[in-house]
């Protein structure tokens, strides 16, 4: 091959582009609040314990990090989900289990196990049963980021006339199976030999199957909604939407939103055929390099043993009565320099992303007002993703504050993280459970702070004691 197709020359800008950008994103933490909709006392009261509970699922589940992990997802595909759902086999241990463990080990009741599905289940004196897992966690509220390819859309113009939607997850069979006692999963379901190497070379060990979650939410034809979780041939449940907003549990973020297409559209669409011409255009530099950079010797043919300078620069014989010369000359004119340059200001633009916000210093500048100014012009470029992401924690809190006032009950005996004196945690008991139901309205703030370098914060104290 010739040697331009042997040499390819690749910078990774885009990856520094995603992070710039979900840097600006997320680099300030939004404050989530909940408002109660009137002046009431008790209302008052419910929106403080709402409060609580929201940053006890927030504190436990690591949202921040999971809402930074969606924001570059989102960049990289266009588009990330994450659901909010009830998983009741999560939380802490039910107290009627501790109950009933107790009363095992004095000979009360018995523990016994069902040959057939393999259950285990309290058995009381009375002949009552009770299955072991219903008891065992109190469940709580659980976030799930499935990557974008899998989740089904149903077909529609926008986002928000979708009805139903379907979500996959690559699961082993005896997991299935496990979750699942009584139903007999067949074979079948598993997926096939010559299928498994399109998932990755780690499925190609195991029996897995692919399971598929369907959502409808509440419709005037369908009341309550409906979900259903199914492997192929096989249906493992079907049932209503257990939760009162009658919504689908799911919130979407997105980095372009497309009024041709319901799927968001990444900024690396964008930047990909200016970045591709930038790196062609440095392997061209580089080819060039290689072959002009080193010298070349013209002699007379016959004139010297060219064997015997195997690791000399190259050499080549010519006929004629010339003296022999050693020859370089330029390979890449300046024009070639001007020309990167001006593409890879291009793709800064279309990015989002200043130069100077990369390390290029400007000259004859004060640098703390023009970083500034770039900075304020970037968080203005940015202004309408900032207000997607504020809108993306606001649905999140409200579903997870709706699902936790469906399902939570009286006697779990749950304990939530209260902020105290000196920055300081309590564990509260979580006592009055109706409290959650009330109509609150979830609000996000975004608060400014100041650099986080010694030398940034003293300019800006400068700054804001000049302008005082």
């Amino acid at each position: 091959k010739p040697l331009s197709q042997k040499i390819l020359f690749t910078l990774n800008h885009a990856r520094d582009f995603v992070n710039q950008s979900v840097t600006r994103i997320t680099r300030v933490r939004a404050a989530v609040d909940i408002l109660p909709w009137n002046n009431e006392y008790t209302d008052k009261l419910g929106a403080r314990f709402s409060k609580r509970v929201i940053d006890t699922l927030m504190y436990i589940n690591n949202l921040d990090d999971t809402f930074e992990n969606l924001v570059r997802e989102a960049k990289l595909c266009g588009e990330s989900y994450i659901f909010t759902e009830w998983d009741p086999y999560i939380g802490d241990i039910h107290p009627l289990f501790n109950q009933l463990q107790e009363e095992a080990s004095y000979g009360k009741i018995k523990i016994e196990k069902d040959p057939n599905t393999g259950e285990e289940y309290f058995t009381s004196s009375e002949g009552d049963s009770i299955k072991l897992e219903t008891v065992k966690r109190v469940g709580d509220v659980s976030y799930d980021c499935p990557l974008p390819w899998m989740v089904l859309v149903e077909p529609k113009f926008k986002w928000k006339d979708v009805d139903y939607i379907f979500k996959l997850k690559l699961k082993h069979i005896d997991e299935v199976r496990a979750e699942n006692p009584g139903i007999s999963i067949p074979d079948s379901a598993m997926l096939r030999k010559e299928n498994k190497g399109h998932y990755g070379s780690a499925f190609g060990y195991g029996d897995w199957v692919i399971q598929t979650e369907f959502y409808h939410k509440g419709h005037r034809f369908l009341d309550k909604g409906y979900y259903a979780r199914y492997i192929p041939g096989c249906l493992l449940a079907a049932t209503d939407l257990p939760y009162s907003h009658r919504e689908l549990p799911v919130s979407r973020f997105t980095d372009f939103d497309d009024p041709s297409n319901l799927h968001g559209v990444s900024f690396l669409e964008d930047l990909r055929p200016p970045l591709i011409l930038y790196n062609k255009l440095m392997s061209l530099m580089y080819r060039n390099i290689a072959i002009g950079a080193h010298p070349k010797i013209a002699v007379p043919e016959g004139s010297i043993n060219i064997q015997a300078m195997a690791n000399a620069p190259l050499i080549f014989e010519y006929e004629g009565m010339i003296k022999p010369e050693l020859m370089t000359f330029q390979t890449i004119g300046n024009e070639v320099f001007s020309y990167s340059d001006k593409i890879m200001s291009d793709v800064t633009k279309l990015s989002g992303t200043f130069a100077q916000s990369r390390g290029s210093a400007v000259p004859n500048a004060r640098a703390t007002g023009i970083l500034n100014f770039y900075e304020e012009q970037e968080e203005l470029r940015e202004s309408s993703q900032l207000k997607k992401y504020d809108k993306l924690i606001e649905k999140v809190c409200k579903q997870s504050l709706g699902t936790a006032g469906d399902l939570y009950k009286e006697d779990d005996g749950r304990t939530i993280r209260v902020l105290g004196k000196n920055n300081s945690y309590k564990i509260r008991k979580l006592n009055d459970v109706a409290k959650l139901s009330g109509p609150y309205d979830v609000r996000t703030t975004r608060t400014s702070a100041l650099a986080e370098s010694k030398q940034g914060r003293i300019d800006q104290i400068q700054t804001l004691s000049t302008v005082a």
